[in-house]
């Protein structure tokens, strides 16, 4: 996937979380994670991923994160022909509702 359709799609994620009422950041560079997003002391350290993939490397470091903040580790994903952004949780696989 190109850097620019990436980039949208986390400004896409972004858009959606504070419509939600979040507070967010970019993360630079994007690794481990590409956004967090605050709210009520509640905290979600965000991978955007436009398919359900993500490296066991990359999964492991985001929970090993969460742990240390305290904020709960999410997989942001939409299918290529999905019009809808899933959230899942990591350490449970669940959906994540806002």
């Amino acid at each position: 996937m190109s850097y620019r359709k990436g980039r949208k799609f986390e400004w896409q994620v972004r858009r959606l979380l504070e419509k939600k009422g979040w507070f967010t950041v970019r993360a630079a560079r994007s690794k481990p994670l590409d956004l967090i997003a605050l709210k009520n002391g509640s905290i979600l350290l965000i991978e955007c991923k436009y398919s359900s993939r993500i490296s066991q490397k990359d999964k492991s470091k985001m929970i090993e994160i969460s742990k240390i903040t305290y904020g709960k580790p999410i997989l942001a994903i939409k299918k290529k022909y999905e019009r809808r952004i899933r959230l899942i949780n990591l350490e449970n696989g669940k959906e994540f509702d806002l």
